[in-house]
């Protein structure tokens, strides 16, 4: 729960410094394929910026933002917590969506940690982020999607309340 809360966060420090309108995340589960993504209309990634998603100690973020998170570890650690196998497309704006790809050899074999990027084959809408997380560390339930929405209300109503939604597998969760 932990480390979805920290993606959804990203979503949503995001849309509060860029002060876009409605966010939307919507976060789907597959329990069979044991897959998750999540994906927000929050603003995207800038190209130069690519290198922050798994930089540790990089963020966009300032001490002063008023935002949930400004280390520049919660996203490297959350994904790298929840999956092997990590695909994060982003399309700053209205720029060409990007992809950062990175599985278990680059997380523990990997030298240099140099994390190259290309051109998404994603059809991106402008300002979104899709992160796919695949070969799960953890086995996902039925239950267990129910605890995560019980969670996701609680966690965010607030955000909910301002004009935030949230929906998981198509559920649209209320504070």
């Amino acid at each position: 729960k932990r480390s979805m809360c920290e993606l959804i966060d990203n979503a949503i420090d995001l849309w509060s410094r860029k002060k876009r309108a409605d966010l939307e995340i919507k976060i789907l589960i597959d329990e069979r394929q044991q897959a998750i993504s999540i994906e927000d209309n929050a603003g995207g990634i800038e190209e130069l910026k690519l290198d922050h998603i798994v930089s540790p100690g990089k963020t966009t973020n300032a001490v002063q933002d008023e935002v949930i998170g400004y280390f520049g570890v919660g996203s490297k650690r959350a994904v790298i917590a929840l999956a092997q196998d990590i695909a994060i497309h982003s399309r700053f704006e209205h720029d060409k969506p990007h992809v950062v790809k990175f599985d278990e050899y680059w997380i523990t074999q990997d030298p240099d940690w140099h994390l190259p990027y290309s051109e998404s084959p994603k059809g991106l809408n402008p300002y979104t982020t899709l992160i796919e997380l695949n070969k799960l560390r953890i086995q996902i339930t039925l239950d267990g999607i129910d605890d995560l929405k019980k969670h996701l209300r609680e966690i965010y109503a607030k955000f909910i309340d301002r004009g935030a939604t949230i929906s998981v597998n198509g559920e649209k969760l209320t504070s």
